[in-house]
């Protein structure tokens, strides 16, 4: 499955791509930075607000970098035949929203150039056999069967500043839903794509990620996987009898990214509003991507501290995001640490303060929702 990963990066702007080895996300700037709102903030902005936190937050990843090996022989799913679908992941036991169900650091990895067909084959020679077969036993979509197929197949986009996508031997056995129980995050600084549960899962359930993005109404998302990867999605969304509704609300929720990428304002009303309709579509949508939701909260605690409302009115919104990010990135990201920190002090935040802030620089906020914008089938061998 060849993937961009779309998590909720405020502040930093990621422009919506369709799928391809040329257009995955060129930043991995955290999306705290050190302007109240999606601004592109000045490098010492950025390290101001990291810097309280950085230290500590560096010792706890490399603490869970040592805890992998163990993790590894509690893997709470296993890769087995799924009904119409080949292989796929099915978890062995339950799972909590918010629970870390894989990380897997990627033995190729991928940076966009003209040679970047002979690099990753270089990359592949060097790998251990027994990894070597694991990567090309997985689905190409073209015959026969090529290592640029099956990275064209099963790639996942990488949220950095230095990398453009990654091929992973058991992520890229996790198969597609249009209302996914699981969301991808590439973490940059532990160098592993990762997958959190965004709901709660039962043992025996199929554990998915969603290849596109969430805005495509169903004849659209139908025709991307049959023309291109001869694929059919049987996902609850996908199986309706009238997809109507479903396709009302997906537009309606294209349209509320829309407008989180203009920017916040000191509309507080009109910032809350745009929120709590976009959380609420989730909702009746079956959607329950934490990191997408996280950006909502995040806007309306920014427009509220902008509007200079009380600190006890934005407090619960940043609870809300810090909650939601969290099951989206784990507890010890830096970002999380951040937001931790404003949930202990609102007015902290540079929204809350006297700063000029100089709206002609304000940059759309990226709304990359955790395994969107892929386009391609996967698990299918």
């Amino acid at each position: 499955m060849l993937q961009m990963q779309w998590q909720s990066a405020l502040p930093t702007t990621v422009p919506w791509a369709p799928c391809s080895v040329a257009t995955l996300h060129p930043s991995t700037r955290s999306w705290l930075g050190g302007k109240p709102k999606v601004l592109d903030p000045p490098d010492g902005c950025r390290a101001l607000t990291i810097a309280a936190c950085w230290g500590a937050a560096r010792a706890a990843r490399a603490h869970a970098v040592a805890r992998l090996a163990g993790r590894a022989a509690q893997s709470p799913f296993e890769i087995r035949d799924v009904p119409g679908k080949g292989l796929g992941a099915v978890a062995v036991r339950d799972l909590a929203e918010g629970e870390l169900v894989i990380e897997e650091r990627p033995p190729i990895t991928f940076v966009d150039a003209p040679n970047w067909e002979e690099k990753i084959q270089k990359q592949f020679e060097t790998l251990p056999k027994k990894t070597q077969e694991a990567l090309m036993s997985l689905h190409d979509t073209e015959e026969p069967k090529t290592l640029t197929g099956i990275f064209n197949t099963n790639s996942i986009g990488c949220y950095s500043e230095s990398l453009d996508g990654s091929l992973c031997v058991l992520v890229s056995r996790f198969n597609h839903s249009c209302v996914p129980n699981c969301e991808q995050f590439w973490d940059d600084e532990m160098f592993r794509q990762k997958l959190f549960a965004c709901k709660d899962i039962k043992k025996g359930e199929e554990l998915c990620f969603s290849y596109l993005e969430p805005f495509l109404p169903y004849t659209q998302r139908e025709e991307i996987f049959r023309r291109r990867y001869a694929f059919q999605c049987h996902c609850p969304a996908c199986q309706e009898q009238s997809h109507d509704a479903s396709d009302q609300r997906r537009r309606r929720l294209g349209e509320l990214v829309r407008q989180l990428n203009r920017g916040v304002s000191p509309d507080a009303d009109a910032g809350t509003s745009l929120a709590k309709e976009l959380l609420q579509l989730c909702d009746e949508e079956g959607l329950a991507l934490q990191g997408f939701r996280a950006q909502a909260s995040y806007h309306a605690f920014q427009c509220l501290l902008l509007a200079r409302r009380p600190a006890e009115e934005a407090l619960p919104w940043i609870h809300l995001a810090r909650s939601q990010l969290q099951k989206s990135r784990g507890a010890d990201h830096p970002d999380v640490r951040v937001l931790r920190g404003y949930e202990e002090q609102p007015l902290s935040h540079p929204a809350a303060t006297d700063e000029q802030i100089d709206w002609s620089s304000i940059v759309p906020a990226a709304v990359l929702l955790t395994g969107a914008a892929c386009f391609f089938l996967k698990g299918q061998g």
